[in-house]
């Protein structure tokens, strides 16, 4: 599923200098239709609108994200 991200967009196009990479973000980051809860219940049903800078930037650079990894509670 991963691997299917990954679309040169022009045989002549610079790819970005992460292109292809995996990578996991926390937990506190907004993927744009994923569920964040900050690590706490209270935010359990919380779905994110849009990608965080951090998000963006790593998906502009040509990662790949395969996962978010577990924070603490409201890190």
């Amino acid at each position: 599923d991963a691997a299917r991200q990954f679309k040169p967009t022009d045989a002549a196009a610079e790819p970005g200098w992460l292109a292809g990479l995996p990578i996991a973000v926390k937990e506190f980051n907004d993927i744009t239709g994923e569920r964040t809860t900050y690590g706490t219940r209270l935010l359990k049903d919380f779905v994110a609108t849009s990608n965080d800078l951090t998000v963006r930037n790593f998906l502009t650079s040509g990662a790949i994200l395969i996962a978010k990894s577990n924070v603490p509670e409201i890190a």
